[in-house]
């Protein structure tokens, strides 16, 4: 009796693990880059100098052609106004690792620890936050973003704490999908 409940106890065992490994294999090709590339237009609210600037933004995204990144390419403002400027931001999304690596083009590379971006990386859609810890004019400062993604929006937030527990939003992104892209850059 005992080597039959044993038996009942280990095939019980072995299709929960075959199970477990095919819901965490579901998608493991899922590109999470997929549904940010693509035209999209809206604004930027940042604080400068003390005050909230409203900024018209142009944003296209592509995926790097060797498929580890994305290049967000921002316009912002209008040419031939004083608040326009165009500047390129990479953008790597690690979701296994837990990690969002950021660099304006030209500087060095960011790394953010991130809550949700396996999820978000699965559904194609959805929230996640990005934070990291840095020291700012030799003072410890906390970064965190929340970003969220739906088929027709783009919306995402930088705040920034001395203490990790109060944050001030320094940057508000609101967009709207244009078009989707579909061509790939270096």
């Amino acid at each position: 009796m005992i080597s039959r409940v044993t038996f009942l106890v280990l095939t019980l065992l072995c299709c929960s693990q075959r199970s477990r490994c095919q819901i965490t294999s579901d998608h493991p090709n899922a590109d999470p880059y997929k549904n940010f590339v693509g035209h999209w237009i809206g604004y930027n609210e940042s604080v400068q100098k003390g005050a909230v600037v409203h900024t018209v933004l142009d944003l296209v995204v592509t995926e790097e052609k060797n498929g580890k990144s994305m290049r967000f390419e921002y316009t912002y403002g209008r040419k031939g106004e004083k608040d326009f400027e165009q500047i390129t931001r990479y953008v790597e999304l690690r979701p296994t690792d837990a990690v969002m690596i950021l660099r304006w083009k030209g500087e060095e590379k960011m790394s953010y620890k991130t809550d949700g971006l396996e999820r978000f990386a699965q559904d194609g859609f959805g929230r996640f936050t990005a934070e990291q810890q840095r020291f700012l004019n030799q003072q410890k400062v906390f970064d965190r973003g929340t970003f969220e993604l739906q088929a027709k929006t783009f919306f995402y937030k930088w705040e920034r704490s001395a203490d990790g527990l109060h944050y001030a939003v320094t940057g508000v992104f609101s967009l709207a999908r244009e078009t989707n892209a579909v061509s790939t850059t270096n």
